[in-house]
């Protein structure tokens, strides 16, 4: 068994901090054959990555979050792929402790979608050409906000 020296402290470079986060992907089908009441056939599949890193240290708090999910739709086997999901969302804020659950916040989000979509159809979100916009494009939503606000913190 290995000894350490006197006196030597293990130091944890990422004091303050919770981290933490799940990643998920799921199918589903779905088969009608022989079935009279009508119906389609279906394939789909999902996927999530969602994680956090969140600070606390005296009287400052920073959340952190990171959300991206992305999923396809199939129905029938002559229909085209079909978008269920797609975003990228990205949220930090940052707090200043004012008295005891209560902080002044400052708020930074943003997020678009994934890939360009120009051979998946999709329900919503089409300019006029009917094409939906590339990572970061026009269709991007950028949102900032500053300024004095309170936020209960518990």
């Amino acid at each position: 068994m290995l000894k350490k020296p006197c006196g030597h402290k293990k130091t944890d470079t990422l004091q303050g901090w919770r981290k933490g986060g799940i990643t998920k992907l799921s199918m589903s089908q779905t088969s009608l054959t022989n079935w009279s009441a009508g119906g389609q056939n279906s394939f789909s599949i999902n996927g999530l990555f969602s994680a956090y890193a969140n600070y606390r240290k005296n009287k400052a708090a920073w959340d952190n979050s990171l959300d991206i999910g992305y999923g396809l739709l199939r129905q029938d086997k002559n229909s085209g792929l079909m978008k269920t999901d797609d975003k990228f969302d990205l949220l930090s804020k940052y707090g200043q402790q004012v008295y005891k659950s209560w902080y002044y916040p400052a708020l930074f989000n943003f997020n678009t979608q994934l890939v360009y979509d120009d051979d998946i159809k999709v329900g919503i979100d089409t300019n006029k050409d009917g094409i939906v916009d590339k990572f970061g494009g026009p269709k991007i939503q950028f949102k900032e906000i500053l300024g004095v606000g309170i936020a209960c913190k518990f």
